[in-house]
């Protein structure tokens, strides 16, 4: 299976599995350019902590 990223939509479950396998491995290794490449470029993502609102991957990232 190739690396899976935000513009890739998973069609099995071994591919989504794989996705989150991946994800875990970035949180665990605090690679948070790692934990970003799971998310679309234009990611609108809410945080209770610090920030509400993030818009696009680079303002996730510094969060």
């Amino acid at each position: 299976m190739s690396t899976a990223t935000a513009s890739a939509t998973p069609s099995s479950e071994a591919d989504i599995r794989a996705l989150i396998d991946s994800w875990i491995k970035s949180v665990h290794a605090q690679d948070v350019a790692g934990i970003a490449s799971h998310y679309a470029p234009d990611i609108l993502a809410f945080d209770a902590i610090m920030q509400l609102q993030f818009k696009g991957r680079e303002a996730y990232t510094k969060h």
